[in-house]
């Protein structure tokens, strides 16, 4: 039977140690959560101030591109020295690095701990397991059409029956303050696997081939396309949607935007917007409007939607 005096000791060991474990301030900011644009899943990627020196983050699942930062990229800015992290072996960061990229592995992390010096040197520890990488059914497309969400689903391109090939309709937007939508294709959300070009592109590009790691944007003018991707060439293309069903917004309920209109299919109170949130129209099945992009809300689902 364990003694009183040595359950005490353990008992405020432990206490100490969890007193101990307080919110530091320090984030893991990358693909994982949009690069802090949703707060609710940076806060789940926060490191706990071990007040030794270290901080650790337990429990996560780690792929794409991440740096290690405070919320003002200021006092804490750490990133890549070149090379992978690899696990259970201290990686060194560099200050003010870019971007650490795994590329196509994931770890299934049991601890992360970040060790800074007194004199601002750094190291990362990845403890875990290395996921097995399945065959990919989807890649997505990642730009201004989903504001460069990492999170978001809806650039989704589905593997057809041809392997490698992957194919969906996605609406290109362009920035309020651009012509063109910039846009690269990942293996998988969160930055994971990026395809690119050298540099970014300066005109309207609809076909060419991409490369593997890296991370030079298509440019693409706005409308809906259908885009093809072939993994084993890198080659893409994309074709306008014209007269296509832009966007399925609920069962039974289809938007299609065309040539200076939109109609609506299955929905008798369909509301139209601008982006900016001003009503067009209310329970039109076809609505003409000038050129550009629109929200169409039908019941509870909210579609966009691009007009020529």
């Amino acid at each position: 039977m364990m003694k009183k005096s040595t359950l005490f000791v353990c008992l405020f060991a432990l206490c100490s140690f969890v007193a101990n474990a307080v919110p530091s301030g320090i984030y893991l900011m990358g693909g994982v959560n949009s690069w802090g644009l949703d707060q609710d899943a940076l806060s789940e990627w926060e490191f706990d101030d071990n007040g030794d020196g270290t901080y650790t983050l337990s429990d996560k699942s780690l792929f794409g591109e991440f740096k290690i930062a405070d919320s003002s990229w200021s006092t804490y800015n750490y990133g890549s020295n070149g090379s992978v992290p690899q696990l259970g072996e201290a990686y060194t960061l560099a200050a003010g690095g870019g971007n650490i990229n795994l590329g196509d592995v994931t770890y299934n992390c049991e601890t992360i701990t970040l060790t800074v010096a007194a004199d601002g040197s750094a190291t990362l520890l990845i403890e875990g397991t290395e996921e097995v990488a399945g065959e990919l059914t989807c890649v997505y497309v990642m730009g201004n059409n989903n504001d460069w969400d990492f999170t978001d689903e809806s650039g989704k391109l589905e593997l057809t029956e041809t392997p490698g090939v992957f194919e969906g309709t996605i609406v290109m937007v362009a920035p309020e303050d651009g012509e063109f939508c910039f846009w690269r294709i990942f293996e998988g959300l969160g930055m994971v696997g990026s395809w690119g070009m050298p540099a970014d592109l300066a005109e309207d590009t609809r076909e060419g081939t991409l490369t593997k790691g890296q991370n030079g944007c298509v440019t693409t003018v706005p409308g809906t396309y259908v885009v093809t991707f072939d993994i084993n060439t890198g080659n893409f293309s994309l074709e306008e949607a014209d007269g296509a069903v832009q966007a399925v917004a609920a069962d039974g309920v289809k938007v299609v935007g065309g040539n200076g209109q939109i109609t609506i299919c299955g929905c008798d109170n369909a509301a139209v917007y601008t982006v900016g949130g001003a009503l067009v129209s209310e329970g039109a099945a076809t609505v003409e409007v000038p050129a550009g992009l629109y929200i169409v809300k039908t019941g509870d689902k909210v579609t966009k939607v691009v007009v020529r």
